[in-house]
């Protein structure tokens, strides 16, 4: 997949490309232009960036533009908790849709579901 995407999830038909940062500093515009581009490569319907650090103003900005979901490090550890409480109670309630470019994302299944290496 190389430096447009660290995974590939699809789920009931619907593709989105994924890049996972573990960086210490901000992530910043750069990893959201290679996941846009990856969205195209891949033929994609969403694409979001993951990090267990923060974003730069400017590259919230830009994924507010090009539709680009961030998860940040604290809504990264949310929906880590909220998927293992589902998966021990086997239920899955529906999240309500979020803005890309915002940093919470939207719902988009289990982490676990269809994920493609």
């Amino acid at each position: 997949m190389g430096l447009t995407a660290s995974f590939i999830l699809e789920r009931n038909g619907q593709k989105t490309v994924v890049q996972a940062k573990r960086w210490k500093g901000s992530v910043g515009v750069t990893a959201i232009q290679e996941v846009y581009a990856g969205k195209a490569l891949y033929g994609a319907d969403a694409a979001m960036v993951v990090t267990n650090s923060r974003f730069t103003d400017e590259a919230r900005r830009l994924a507010k533009s090009t539709g680009v979901v961030l998860w940040h490090r604290n809504t990264l550890r949310a929906e880590l908790q909220n998927g293992m409480k589902r998966s021990s109670t086997g239920t899955a309630k529906p999240q309500p849709v979020r803005k890309p470019g915002s940093v919470h994302a939207s719902r988009m299944g289990s982490l676990n579901d269809g994920v493609q290496r």
